[in-house]
């Protein structure tokens, strides 16, 4: 080939890998810490008026597995990193304590029980070493609340003396801690007065350490729930608009918000009669997962991570609150985040894409399963080599990846269905 062929030859080459870079479709989301798996909440379903369990569902249809059985109070679920654990607040004894319990309903331990104090609202670290949690002196009367860290195995060993120090102790009440992705930052709520809501609640961000307070919100408005995007550049929370509560009562008209981490551009994601709270990013920053009264009755609700097409998980006469999304480990820095091609029991969903187009991608996550639903899991596909990686319930990850492509999905394997752990 002569050198002026050669050389537009290339030139054709370049043109052709440009247009295809342009025809993949945007990325919904930087997808990490990992794929989206079951959702956790607390409900009073078979308690009191004033009594949670913890349940854990899918997200087709509200299937849910019950993984905690007593009157006391237990709420505030919170999936460890690797999506084997959950921490939460238990009234055992009268006391809001934190306790950890497995996936799987067993092997559940009190990390917490001196009686002397409050605890809850409980935050896992990125390396799952130590929990972050709201601590207060045990008088319901005065909810003068600090920021302290726990460590989890060294505390399940001996929880009547835990392994705890102070993050944050300042005037006022400091509310629902949570590391930033990276580890290095926490978000949370505070105000001053020790009375809610009045108004002064605002969102604050600090070092881990406790050093740098930056607060994020001004105003008259109740601000809530701070909640961090899996790539750390956006935090969700609730507002409820000054003029809308009267101080010192329950807030009864809230909305899903997000900001930038930085506290700008802040955004309305939700507009409803009623109560939106609790926002939490799924793993994969494609949707949003929240508790909501729209409906006249407190039920969990999943929206794509715009405010888009929202639709309700739970549906019954109880309270169901605090969600919070199981995250499935897979590295999906530099992957976009494709979607579901299915959430329904031997779908695929959660589609993580890297160098292939989102189409395409969900194309070979629907195959693979179809292939796998009829019993022989495909070690190739559309010339990538695929492994697979059990998880709790009936989740599996699958990875399917060559030198210069990969295809990421969650599995649910119909010859896996999730078993309630006996009461």
């Amino acid at each position: 080939m002569s050198a002026p062929c050669s050389a537009r030859h290339a030139r054709s080459l370049l043109l052709a890998a440009v247009v295809a870079l342009l025809a993949l479709p945007a990325a919904t989301a930087e997808a990490w810490p990992g794929l989206n798996g079951y959702m956790a909440y607390g409900s009073n379903r078979t308690g009191s008026q004033f009594s949670d369990d913890i349940y854990v569902s899918p997200l087709d249809v509200e299937s849910p597995l019950r993984l905690t059985f007593r009157t006391a109070d237990d709420g505030q679920p919170a999936w460890s990193p690797d999506g084997q654990r959950l921490a939460f607040k238990t009234a055992q004894g009268g006391s809001n304590q934190l306790a950890v319990i497995n996936a799987n309903g067993k092997d559940e331990a009190l990390l917490t029980r001196t009686f002397r104090f409050s605890e809850g609202q409980p935050a896992w670290s990125p390396d799952a070493t130590t929990l972050l949690y709201r601590r207060t002196p045990e008088n319901p009367l005065v909810q003068d609340g600090d920021i302290w860290v726990l460590d989890v195995a060294a505390s399940a060993t001996t929880p009547t003396q835990p392994v705890t120090h102070a993050v944050l102790l300042r005037t006022g009440d400091e509310r629902y801690p949570s590391y930033s992705p990276d580890g290095t930052q926490i978000a949370f709520r505070g105000d001053l007065d020790l009375a809610e809501p009045t108004g002064d609640e605002e969102l604050y961000v600090m070092n881990a350490d406790g050093t740098g307070v930056r607060q994020l919100t001004s105003n008259a408005d109740f601000d809530s729930a701070p909640s961090w995007s899996p790539d750390g550049r956006r935090i969700l929370f609730e507002r409820a608009p000054a003029g809308t509560f009267t101080p010192g009562t329950e807030a009864q008209e809230k909305d899903v918000y997000v900001m930038r981490a930085d506290g700008t551009h802040v955004r309305r994601l939700t507009d409803s009669p009623g109560i939106d709270e609790g926002p939490e990013f799924s793993p994969d920053g494609t949707k949003i997962a929240f508790s909501s009264a729209r409906d006249g009755q407190q039920e969990i609700y999943v929206m794509d991570a715009d405010g888009s097409n929202p639709r309700r998980l739970t549906g019954n006469p109880a309270r169901d609150e605090s969600p919070d999304w199981q995250a499935l480990p897979f590295d999906g820095r530099g992957h976009r985040a494709c979607g579901d091609d299915s959430l329904a029991s031997g779908g695929a969903s959660s589609v993580l894409a890297m160098r292939v187009p989102c189409h395409v991608a969900r194309r070979i996550a629907r195959r693979w399963s179809q292939t796998a639903d009829a019993g022989t899991p495909p070690a190739r596909i559309r010339g990538l080599a695929c492994t697979t990686t059990t998880q709790p319930y009936d989740l599996t990850v699958v990875a399917c990846g060559s030198r210069e492509r990969d295809v990421a999905f969650v599995w649910r394997d119909p010859a896996r269905a999730a078993v309630a752990p006996p009461a």
